[in-house]
């Protein structure tokens, strides 16, 4: 999750994508969920746009180390109470780890 700040001096709708996954926008807050990031180093990259089409970009190098991870994802972002979600799972596990345990 990449989250940050966004204003526009001309008070115009301002929309924000990081690195390319589109930002929920509130006031002047934005969120942005599975923005993915490999490991080593790797630059995150939030581009803001309002209505008229002026454009505007900032981007920091950050480094990642995970080695191992599982993610949950949801098929749907939000909706009303009551709404059917559908959960996805996916692993990356670059080391496993195997017990043994002896037989008498």
């Amino acid at each position: 999750m990449v989250q940050g700040t966004v204003a526009n001096s001309a008070a115009k709708e301002t929309g924000v994508t990081v690195n390319g996954s589109i930002a929920q926008v509130c006031g002047n807050q934005f969120v942005a969920n599975h923005v993915p990031l490999g490991n080593g180093q790797g630059a995150i990259t939030a581009s803001a746009t309002d209505v008229a089409g002026y454009t505007a970009a900032a981007e920091i190098t950050v480094t990642s180390s995970a080695t191992d991870y599982v993610m949950v994802s949801p098929n749907i972002e939000s909706g009303m109470p009551g709404v059917e979600v559908m959960l996805y799972v996916r692993q990356d596990f670059q080391r496993l780890t195997r017990q043994r345990y002896p037989t008498y």
